[in-house]
């Protein structure tokens, strides 16, 4: 009889963890919306991802690209309902017309008390917050600001074209991993925007191994779960009341602490010694004092040199690394990017803010090569407020509190019906004729609407510095170490190929 009780006991147990495992699985059903089959009870469409075998980017991708015939694609999260959008209008309507009603992005801290520096940060922050989070950002990547912070930027491209003549000195030529090369570039800046040197471009030896404190703690910082992917990274993603339960952190403490003690130190002695800056830590003290903001152990400051760093550091890199090899692999383009960057040398030897706008193809190769290769495939937005979207086949959905929109811009900017022939390079695409012709949100690298990325301008500009340094003197090739095709790295979260992306550069 006791057998039997607890045997019924189980089976109620089962019984009703399946039916809370399960008991939405018809919600895109009844909305008739098609949507992805194989769907596992607790796990949704999600297997794949939990296991490490393929990003979300990716599988998104596959989900556009096999139901070309829709406006809006089904699937699930676990067990939240997400709505694939495929239609470009929808897609504006999303990011721009209800843009209160997916105001939020869906990732979020695990833990707002062990993240609070993160939590500042305005990818993360939600609607109440993320405005006046974001507010001392868009301040600093003005156009009047980023023209203060220039002088900055070009002395850390003279210590680039420095290294690269060191490097090429002694045998002709220089082969390198281009997100390795990218990453020390914009470690320099990082740490410049910050207001000290990071010698990244100081080989390491005995005597400078001091100097190599913040290289090391960056590169330490970047290995970190959240960053390198694997099952914590699935946790901090998908299961951020899992982080919290857990009392997992994206960010460990040391960084928190690294930043702090090094803004302070700096803030300490500026102020000693009487110096004014016109850095990004600078910029940022000073919005914060015209605000009657106090600076003083303030985590929203330290958050925003957090927030620059990664910025900077890893997804300017990431698109830096993607562009240099796709010059590379097309010399006929490299050359052209040369000849338009060799006649604003020949004006002007020192380069300004407005030779930067004067780049027009090399803008058009990076907007390319940035529809090609996105940092990080997808955009997702939860729904606060029930919402009907109805897509261009007559398709209508009613979005409410909690669903999840996903926009794939993988599959947006290689779709086929907007680019003809999507595989090929071509930075034509980008001239003013065709992008006249074409709906603006099927290329959206940056995100669109009041949350687009804040420091687009700054990111834009230093990756032109690093083009134009290296072909007013050198040429790039693409080395035989990098395998072809390229295999892009499913599990990591952030686009990055398998083996990397070499190249050889050598002096004109």
């Amino acid at each position: 009889m006791d057998l039997i009780f607890i045997l019924f006991i189980i089976v109620i147990i089962l019984i009703t963890l399946y039916y809370y495992l399960t008991w939405n699985y018809d919600y895109w059903k009844k909305q008739k919306i098609p949507y992805a089959k194989n769907i596992i009870p607790g796990f949704g469409n999600m297997l794949s991802i939990i296991l490490s075998r393929q990003s979300f980017a990716d599988l998104c991708e596959k989900f556009y690209k096999k139901n070309n015939k829709y406006s809006m694609f089904g699937l699930y999260q676990m067990r939240v309902p997400t709505l694939l959008i495929r239609d470009p209008e929808l897609v504006k309507n999303v990011l721009v017309t209800n843009f209160n009603n997916f105001a939020n992005n869906q990732f979020q801290v695990g833990t707002s008390k062990l993240d609070r520096i993160f939590a500042i940060n305005p990818f993360f922050s939600k609607f109440d917050t993320w405005k006046e989070n974001r507010a001392p950002l868009s301040n600093a990547f003005s156009s009047k600001k980023l023209k203060l912070m220039l002088p900055f930027i070009l002395n850390v491209g003279k210590n680039l074209e420095d290294y690269l003549k060191r490097k090429c000195s002694d045998e002709g030529k220089f082969e390198i991993e281009l997100k390795q090369f990218s990453n020390m570039f914009t470690g320099e800046i990082a740490a410049a925007g910050i207001g000290f040197q990071g010698h990244n471009f100081q080989d390491e030896t005995e005597s400078t191994k001091g100097r190599w404190a913040y290289k090391r703690f960056i590169e330490r910082f970047f290995s970190e779960p959240f960053f390198t992917g694997g099952i914590q990274q699935v946790i901090f993603l998908y299961l951020p009341r899992m982080a919290n339960f857990f009392h997992l952190s994206m960010i460990p403490e040391y960084v928190n602490k690294f930043f702090h003690e090094t803004v302070t130190n700096i803030l300490k002695y500026r102020k000693k010694e009487n110096i004014k800056s016109n850095d990004f830590l600078q910029i940022m003290v000073d919005y914060y004092r015209a605000n009657n903001l106090n600076i003083e152990n303030n985590e929203a400051l330290i958050s925003h040199m957090v927030t620059f760093a990664i910025e900077i550091y890893e997804s300017s890199a990431i698109t830096l690394s993607f562009l240099l090899f796709q010059l590379a692999a097309h010399s006929e383009i490299q050359e052209k990017v040369r000849e338009e960057v060799m006649r604003i040398y020949e004006k002007n030897e020192k380069l300004d803010y407005d030779d930067f706008k004067e780049m027009t193809y090399l803008e058009q190769t990076l907007n390319e090569s940035m529809r090609l290769n996105h940092v990080i495939g997808t955009m997702l937005k939860v729904c606060t407020k029930e919402t009907e979207l109805i897509g261009s086949d007559g398709l209508t959905c009613k979005m409410k509190p909690g669903n999840v929109a996903v926009i794939s811009t993988y599959g947006l900017q290689m779709d086929p019906n907007h680019w003809p022939n999507p595989e090929k390079f071509d930075p034509d695409r980008f001239s003013d004729e065709q992008k006249a012709g074409r709906n603006k949100f099927t290329f959206i690298p940056f995100g669109e609407g009041p949350r687009i990325c804040v420091g687009m301008r700054m990111a834009t500009i230093i990756i032109k510095l690093v083009v134009a340094t290296i072909l007013k003197n050198y040429q790039i090739q693409v080395s035989p170490k990098t395998p072809l095709p390229l295999k892009k790295n499913e599990a990591s979260f952030m686009t990055a190929f398998e083996k990397g992306l070499w190249v050889i550069f050598k002096p004109l």
